[in-house]
């Protein structure tokens, strides 16, 4: 207004071709499916906005600070599957800062808290007991040699050493909830998909206004009772108790 002297009240009638979504971090992928398929559902005078879309009369694209490789992969399939297999060309996905924690795949920075197989048996009897509807799509462990290069932690027995003090105290944490029905999406290194026999997404991004939940539990659980004090807080999700 200032400026131009104009105001955004002006345009609030006009058409809309160009949609963009934005959001700090891409994890597991689950919240930005859940709001593009309501968006895509939604209809104007006589068609949908997936209609219009795939017809080439709007575009949508996505911009993050931080994306997961994972929660990227997650979220095309299920668009591709449950919406519409040309939807993966539609909708491009931009980003300042990629984790890479596809295990699967070579060359991977892990750039994350991804443990190893060799764990205590309290550690393992924690995996064993999720309750798990996709056991085997994701893998809970890397390997040894993963990433090839380390470059992401000052060498790989620093790696180790923070991963396994966070995992152990992440379960000693969720050890102390008291519901009778714990969310099954919060894990020792974060929450992550409820389905995955997993620890956790395990992310170590932030940003100055917020602390994701899928960052491990250290960094942000903050439950009375639970002695605890975290680095950070999380300002708009609840908790366990």
């Amino acid at each position: 207004m200032e400026k131009i002297g104009s105001s955004i009240e002006e345009l609030k009638l006009f058409p809309k071709k160009h949609f963009i979504y934005v959001d700090d971090i891409l994890a597991t992928g689950g919240t930005l499916y859940r709001d593009f398929v309501k968006w895509l559902g939604e209809s104007g005078k006589s068609r949908s906005n997936l209609d219009l879309l795939l017809g080439g009369s709007i575009t949508l694209a996505s911009s993050f600070f931080c994306i997961h490789q994972l929660g990227k992969g997650n979220f095309e399939w299920r668009l591709m599957k449950n919406v519409d297999e040309l939807l993966f060309k539609k909708i491009p996905i931009w980003y300042d800062y990629l984790i890479e924690n596809q295990v699967k795949w070579n060359n991977q920075k892990l750039n994350c808290l991804y443990p190893v197989q060799n764990q205590p048996k309290f550690v393992l009897e924690y995996l064993n007991s999720l309750p798990i509807t996709d056991p085997g799509n994701t893998p809970a462990f890397r390997n040894t040699n993963q990433p090839s290069k380390e470059v992401f932690f000052s060498n790989s027995q620093n790696r180790l050493k923070l991963e396994q003090i966070f995992l152990e105290k992440g379960i000693e944490l969720l050890g102390k909830v008291k519901s009778l029905s714990p969310d099954p999406r919060k894990r020792p290194l974060g929450d992550t998909v409820k389905s995955h026999r997993t620890f956790g997404t395990g992310t170590l991004f932030f940003t100055w206004r917020n602390v994701s939940n899928t960052c491990p539990l250290v960094f942000w659980w903050d439950v009375p009772g639970h002695d605890w004090i975290p680095l950070f807080c999380v300002k708009n999700r609840g908790l366990s108790h």
